[in-house]
């Protein structure tokens, strides 16, 4: 071979070379996964994820890398599906809210006072899995991950210890939670309607004076700083999940797709011992913090018990079909009646 047609060997092969490279590159760039969340930056929850990020890139050999917006830069849960929706972020690690922006159907799982324990959640979630993850399918995202958040208590700045209580707090509702809206309804309650990222400048002003949130949650956003007392009746549990656009699933090969979910068995475990022995740990903390636990009657449990499953089923047909909300009961009457 000449010295030319050598050194033309040469060219070609580096530009080929490089091109190849920069294909791979960008084949690699466009496998990061833009994820929000409101959990802000060094919480429990914003480490699982981070930790869920490692694990992917050492599954993937680095081909999939999750690029994380916390503490809600990117905006509200609604603004984080509407970005999805648009493709400029992936997913989201949604609690109820933004997961009922996509499919309220799967709200049921937060119906109030049908689920009362961690296990019952488990076993109804178990049973109910691949109906859930069909009807988020159906609307264009896939689930990473389920998730909890916690079972709600009801915080306030004045003591609440019946129905009629309630009715003298100014009690915050997140604008798009048809349930909670439903339950104060059924309470006959109007609640203060806003986002999320409004509630702890609201509590300052007075705007609201009530809100109801898992104890976790209401330490980690500071909100107790704002609250006397914590109303010790959890009447609903709040789910979440980490999801992700199908659109964006299926540009992952079968084997990232499959990393990813080996990710997502790995941290379930961490997640629900974070969010599950969590919430204990957080009324401890609260209760050192100053914030006054009251623990209701027999009475008033069956009052409050009765007046959750009424909005519960008033929701039916409004947040959730009736016909998943009797799977739910099913699922549920199972469990307690195999002796658990």
């Amino acid at each position: 071979m000449s010295l030319k047609k050598s050194i033309l060997f040469v060219l070609v092969s580096f530009v080929t070379v490089t091109v190849l490279a920069e294909d791979s590159f960008a084949r690699r760039r466009s496998k990061t996964l833009k994820i929000a969340t409101l959990a802000p930056e060094g919480s429990a929850w914003w480490q699982i994820l981070k930790d869920a990020d490692k694990r992917i890139r050492e599954l993937t050999n680095g081909s999939v890398k999750i690029r994380l917006y916390p503490g809600g830069v990117a905006g509200d849960e609604p603004d984080v599906v509407r970005k999805m929706r648009v493709g400029q972020l992936h997913g989201g690690a949604l609690t109820s809210v933004g997961l009922a922006e996509i499919q309220p159907e799967l709200m049921v799982l937060q119906a109030p006072g049908v689920i009362q324990t961690w296990a019952e959640l488990d076993a109804a979630r178990t049973k109910m899995s691949d109906k859930l993850k069909a009807l988020l399918r159906e609307k264009g995202y896939e689930v990473l991950v389920w998730g909890d958040v916690g079972f709600n208590r009801l915080f306030s700045k004045t003591r609440v210890d019946t129905i009629e209580d309630v009715k003298k707090t100014k009690p915050w509702c997140w604008t798009q939670d048809g349930l909670t809206r439903q339950f104060y309804k059924e309470l006959d309650v109007n609640p203060v309607m806003t986002s999320m990222p409004e509630v702890l400048p609201g509590l300052q002003t007075g705007l609201m004076n009530a809100y109801s949130v898992a104890p976790l949650v209401s330490l980690s956003l500071q909100w107790f700083t704002r609250s006397e007392y914590m109303y010790d009746l959890p009447l609903a549990v709040t789910i979440g999940a980490v999801v992700i656009t199908k659109k964006k699933f299926d540009t992952l090969t079968d084997a990232e797709k499959a990393a990813i979910e080996q990710a997502g068995r790995e941290i379930t475990p961490k997640m629900e011992e974070m969010v599950r022995g969590g919430d204990e740990d957080a009324i401890a903390a609260l209760k050192k913090a100053g914030v006054k636990v009251v623990v209701p009657t027999a009475r008033q449990k069956k009052q409050w018990q009765k007046a959750a499953l009424a909005s519960a089923q008033a929701s039916a047909g409004e947040v959730y079909s009736d016909a998943l909300l009797q799977d739910l009961k099913t699922a549920v009457s199972e469990y307690r009646a195999n002796g658990n």
